[in-house]
């Protein structure tokens, strides 16, 4: 590895910290790059948006231009919003999310739900359109969902 692919861990950042950087930044990155395709105009939606790969994959939505919807609890609403979430859902307060509008990628970094419960209502999504991934690299942390 050349001098050009590391950095300095910044001193207010313990090694454990900075180690966990490029695997969650690459996780989030290549759910949505390369497996949901995301681009400009698609809405994603983000379950456990304000955690590792969450935190990561809602900016990274963002910088796509996309919408994106963020799932985290109530105390860190703020913070995911300052990531740039258009919506945040707090998952204490709304826990049925099949009815919602239709969503081009859904990323769930959480996974304490089934794959049935996060799947919209049938009449919006032929079944052949649902692509499943899991895992993106071998965390097992998360299911990516392509469903246009």
């Amino acid at each position: 590895m050349g001098e050009r692919a590391a950095a300095s861990i910044p001193a207010n950042m313990s090694a454990h910290d900075a180690a966990a950087l490029p695997l969650a930044g690459l996780t989030a990155l290549q759910a949505l790059r390369d497996l949901g395709q995301v681009a400009a105009g698609k809405h994603v939606l983000v379950f456990g948006a304000s955690g590792g790969v969450g935190h990561f994959a809602a900016q990274i939505v963002k910088s796509y231009e996309a919408h994106v919807t963020a799932v985290c609890s109530g105390p860190h609403i703020d913070m995911v919003r300052g990531l740039g979430a258009d919506h945040v859902i707090d998952y204490t307060k709304q826990s049925d999310f099949r009815s919602m509008q239709p969503y081009d990628i859904v990323l769930d970094s959480v996974v304490q739900q089934p794959v049935r419960v996060l799947l919209p209502t049938p009449h919006k999504y032929p079944s052949q359109s649902i692509e499943v991934h899991k895992p993106i690299v071998n965390t097992g942390i998360f299911i990516a969902l392509r469903l246009s």
